[in-house]
Protein backbone atom coordinates (compact mmCIF):
# COMPACT_ATOMS: atom_id res chain seq x y z
CA UNK A 1 0.00 0.00 0.00
CA UNK A 2 1.69 3.39 -1.14
CA UNK A 3 1.64 5.95 2.53
CA UNK A 4 1.04 8.77 0.16
CA UNK A 5 -2.71 7.48 -1.11
CA UNK A 6 -3.57 7.46 2.32
CA UNK A 7 -2.28 10.69 3.98
CA UNK A 8 -1.53 13.74 3.39
CA UNK A 9 2.03 15.17 2.17
CA UNK A 10 3.65 18.50 3.17
CA UNK A 11 5.35 20.91 0.54
CA UNK A 12 8.48 20.10 1.44
CA UNK A 13 7.77 16.32 0.60
CA UNK A 14 6.25 17.39 -2.59
CA UNK A 15 9.28 19.11 -3.39
CA UNK A 16 11.26 16.35 -2.94
CA UNK A 17 9.23 14.03 -4.85
CA UNK A 18 8.87 16.84 -7.32
CA UNK A 19 12.69 16.86 -7.50
CA UNK A 20 13.22 13.44 -7.83
CA UNK A 21 10.41 12.83 -10.45
CA UNK A 22 12.42 15.59 -12.67
CA UNK A 23 15.56 13.49 -12.43
CA UNK A 24 13.56 10.81 -14.09
CA UNK A 25 12.85 8.46 -10.61
CA UNK A 26 10.23 6.36 -11.43
CA UNK A 27 8.54 5.75 -7.80
CA UNK A 28 8.55 9.72 -7.22
CA UNK A 29 6.52 9.63 -10.08
CA UNK A 30 4.32 7.29 -8.78
CA UNK A 31 3.71 8.45 -5.57
CA UNK A 32 2.91 12.00 -6.79
CA UNK A 33 0.70 10.60 -9.88
CA UNK A 34 -0.88 8.29 -6.58
CA UNK A 35 -1.29 11.15 -4.44
CA UNK A 36 -2.98 13.88 -6.60
CA UNK A 37 -4.57 11.78 -9.06
CA UNK A 38 -7.92 11.54 -6.28
CA UNK A 39 -7.37 15.09 -6.13
CA UNK A 40 -7.58 15.96 -9.46
CA UNK A 41 -10.45 13.85 -10.37
CA UNK A 42 -12.74 15.27 -7.77
CA UNK A 43 -11.84 18.82 -9.15
CA UNK A 44 -12.58 18.06 -12.28
CA UNK A 45 -15.66 15.65 -11.28
CA UNK A 46 -17.07 18.83 -9.99
CA UNK A 47 -16.14 21.10 -13.44
CA UNK A 48 -17.40 18.93 -15.73
CA UNK A 49 -19.96 16.86 -14.00
CA UNK A 50 -19.25 13.86 -15.72
CA UNK A 51 -17.53 11.16 -14.31
CA UNK A 52 -16.08 9.62 -17.97
CA UNK A 53 -15.19 13.51 -19.22
CA UNK A 54 -13.65 13.85 -15.49
CA UNK A 55 -11.97 10.28 -16.06
CA UNK A 56 -10.16 11.17 -19.35
CA UNK A 57 -9.45 14.70 -18.46
CA UNK A 58 -7.30 13.36 -14.95
CA UNK A 59 -5.70 11.06 -17.25
CA UNK A 60 -4.77 13.65 -19.72
CA UNK A 61 -3.41 15.86 -16.35
CA UNK A 62 -1.05 13.23 -15.71
CA UNK A 63 0.10 12.65 -19.19
CA UNK A 64 0.76 16.45 -19.32
CA UNK A 65 2.51 16.41 -16.60
CA UNK A 66 5.04 13.28 -17.51
CA UNK A 67 5.54 15.41 -20.83
CA UNK A 68 6.41 19.01 -19.11
CA UNK A 69 7.23 18.29 -15.54
CA UNK A 70 10.73 19.01 -16.30
CA UNK A 71 10.08 22.30 -17.25
CA UNK A 72 7.61 23.24 -14.24
CA UNK A 73 8.98 26.21 -11.83
CA UNK A 74 6.92 27.12 -8.65
CA UNK A 75 4.27 25.80 -6.86
CA UNK A 76 3.78 22.11 -8.00
CA UNK A 77 -0.07 21.92 -6.74
CA UNK A 78 -1.01 25.44 -8.74
CA UNK A 79 1.13 24.14 -12.09
CA UNK A 80 -0.74 20.47 -11.47
CA UNK A 81 -4.35 22.64 -10.86
CA UNK A 82 -3.56 24.93 -14.07
CA UNK A 83 -3.12 21.88 -16.23
CA UNK A 84 -6.17 20.90 -15.19
CA UNK A 85 -8.32 24.09 -15.28
CA UNK A 86 -6.92 24.44 -19.07
CA UNK A 87 -7.94 21.25 -20.08
CA UNK A 88 -11.61 22.11 -18.73
CA UNK A 89 -11.59 25.24 -20.86
CA UNK A 90 -10.50 23.34 -24.02
CA UNK A 91 -12.94 20.53 -23.18
CA UNK A 92 -15.74 23.28 -23.18
CA UNK A 93 -14.63 25.13 -26.19
CA UNK A 94 -14.77 21.40 -27.94
CA UNK A 95 -18.33 20.78 -26.32
CA UNK A 96 -19.55 24.59 -27.57
CA UNK A 97 -18.15 23.24 -31.36
CA UNK A 98 -19.98 19.66 -31.12
CA UNK A 99 -23.38 21.53 -30.07
CA UNK A 100 -23.52 19.50 -27.17
CA UNK A 101 -25.49 20.51 -24.08
CA UNK A 102 -25.57 17.95 -21.26
CA UNK A 103 -23.70 19.94 -17.88
CA UNK A 104 -25.44 18.53 -15.38
CA UNK A 105 -25.54 14.53 -14.58
CA UNK A 106 -26.96 12.05 -11.61
CA UNK A 107 -24.46 12.59 -8.56
CA UNK A 108 -25.90 9.26 -7.84
CA UNK A 109 -22.94 7.14 -10.07
CA UNK A 110 -19.93 8.60 -7.98
CA UNK A 111 -21.58 7.65 -4.86
CA UNK A 112 -20.41 4.08 -4.36
CA UNK A 113 -19.64 3.94 -0.77
CA UNK A 114 -22.74 0.73 0.25
CA UNK A 115 -22.16 1.73 4.05
CA UNK A 116 -23.74 4.85 3.24
CA UNK A 117 -27.26 5.35 4.65
CA UNK A 118 -30.09 6.50 2.69
CA UNK A 119 -30.20 9.81 4.64
CA UNK A 120 -26.30 10.99 3.92
CA UNK A 121 -26.83 10.00 0.12
CA UNK A 122 -29.59 12.29 -0.11
CA UNK A 123 -27.22 14.76 1.90
CA UNK A 124 -24.66 14.26 -0.65
CA UNK A 125 -26.85 14.49 -3.37
CA UNK A 126 -28.54 17.82 -2.13
CA UNK A 127 -24.86 19.37 -1.41
CA UNK A 128 -23.54 18.75 -4.86
CA UNK A 129 -26.35 20.03 -6.44
CA UNK A 130 -26.36 22.98 -4.64
CA UNK A 131 -22.74 23.56 -4.96
CA UNK A 132 -23.04 22.74 -9.23
CA UNK A 133 -25.47 25.40 -8.96
CA UNK A 134 -22.40 28.33 -8.01
CA UNK A 135 -21.00 30.55 -10.28
CA UNK A 136 -17.27 28.93 -11.19
CA UNK A 137 -14.74 30.51 -9.25
CA UNK A 138 -17.35 29.95 -5.73
CA UNK A 139 -17.60 26.30 -6.65
CA UNK A 140 -14.06 25.52 -7.59
CA UNK A 141 -13.03 27.67 -4.32
CA UNK A 142 -15.33 26.01 -2.14
CA UNK A 143 -14.35 22.15 -3.57
CA UNK A 144 -10.44 23.09 -3.00
CA UNK A 145 -11.26 24.59 1.08
CA UNK A 146 -13.60 21.89 2.10
CA UNK A 147 -13.33 19.02 -0.15
CA UNK A 148 -9.85 19.07 -0.83
CA UNK A 149 -8.75 20.77 2.04
CA UNK A 150 -6.50 23.06 0.63
CA UNK A 151 -5.20 26.51 2.14
CA UNK A 152 -6.53 29.74 1.45
CA UNK A 153 -2.35 30.61 0.13
CA UNK A 154 -2.73 27.46 -2.23
CA UNK A 155 -5.98 28.09 -3.31
CA UNK A 156 -4.84 31.83 -4.11
CA UNK A 157 -1.97 30.32 -5.88
CA UNK A 158 -4.25 27.62 -7.95
CA UNK A 159 -6.50 30.39 -8.75
CA UNK A 160 -3.51 32.97 -9.48
CA UNK A 161 -5.32 35.47 -6.81
CA UNK A 162 -4.26 37.20 -4.12
CA UNK A 163 -5.56 35.66 -0.30
CA UNK A 164 -8.00 38.24 0.22
CA UNK A 165 -9.78 37.41 -3.03
CA UNK A 166 -9.83 34.19 -2.16
CA UNK A 167 -11.74 34.58 1.54
CA UNK A 168 -14.35 37.15 -0.30
CA UNK A 169 -15.38 34.05 -2.79
CA UNK A 170 -15.08 32.03 -0.02
CA UNK A 171 -17.68 34.03 1.75
CA UNK A 172 -19.96 34.99 -1.18
CA UNK A 173 -20.08 31.07 -1.82
CA UNK A 174 -20.60 30.02 1.55
CA UNK A 175 -23.88 33.02 1.52
CA UNK A 176 -24.96 31.90 -1.94
CA UNK A 177 -24.55 28.32 -0.67
CA UNK A 178 -26.75 28.70 2.06
CA UNK A 179 -29.32 31.01 0.04
CA UNK A 180 -29.56 27.60 -2.19
CA UNK A 181 -29.73 25.24 -0.10
CA UNK A 182 -32.51 27.25 2.28
CA UNK A 183 -34.61 27.62 -0.78
CA UNK A 184 -34.63 24.41 -1.49
CA UNK A 185 -35.21 23.19 1.73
Amino acid sequence: MNVYKDRDINNAEIATLVKAAKNQKLEALSKLSTYFYPKIYRHLLYKVNNREDAEDLTSEVFVRMVKSLRKQKGSFNAWLYRIANNLVVDYYRKKARQKEVSLVEDYNEHIEDKEDTAESILQHQTLNEAISKLPDEQRQTIVLKFLEGYSNKEIAEILSKSIGAVKALQFRALNNLKNVLQSEG
